[in-house]
């Protein structure tokens, strides 16, 4: 058990930053007041830590059994702490971002894009969103069959 602990001077502003801490990792904080009478601690149990989740892995492309749909597969990104809300899935040609052209989930690791064109390489950009923010890209790229 590690302990760590900060001050905070009368009149100041109620705040203090424990660092560092691991995203997703339960803590028990203790918050003490002192005053003249003497002093007084209460628990706030099992808070845990929270950001943006990390990036998809893994990112991948392949043909599926719909005409001129392509699957677009990844791992689940790491939550840090709050549950994943939603995946976009965009998709780009070289630098350019292929407009109309992209497909969100709400957990699933996987979605359909349709109407790309035959041959061409594609990359697929996906992002996790979580209660705090969205995470870093992932990506991947794939051609489509000729």
């Amino acid at each position: 058990q590690t302990t760590r602990s900060c001050e905070v001077a009368f009149g100041a502003p109620l705040t203090c930053t424990l660092s560092p801490v691991a995203n997703g990792v339960k803590y028990t904080l203790a918050v003490s007041s002192v005053n003249s009478v003497g002093s007084k601690t209460s628990s706030l149990k099992n808070q845990i830590a929270q950001a943006a989740p990390g990036a998809p892995t893994n990112v991948a492309g392949s043909q599926t059994s719909a005409a001129g749909a392509t699957k677009v597969a990844w791992t689940a990104a790491p939550n840090n702490g709050s549950a994943i809300t939603a995946y976009n899935v965009t998709v780009w040609q070289g630098n350019t971002q292929v407009v109309g052209k992209s497909c969100s989930t709400t957990g699933a690791t996987f979605c359909n894009v349709t109407g790309l064109a035959r041959g061409t390489a594609y990359t697929f950009k996906v992002t996790a969103t979580n209660g705090i923010d969205t995470g870093p890209v992932g990506s991947g790229t794939y051609t489509t069959r000729s």
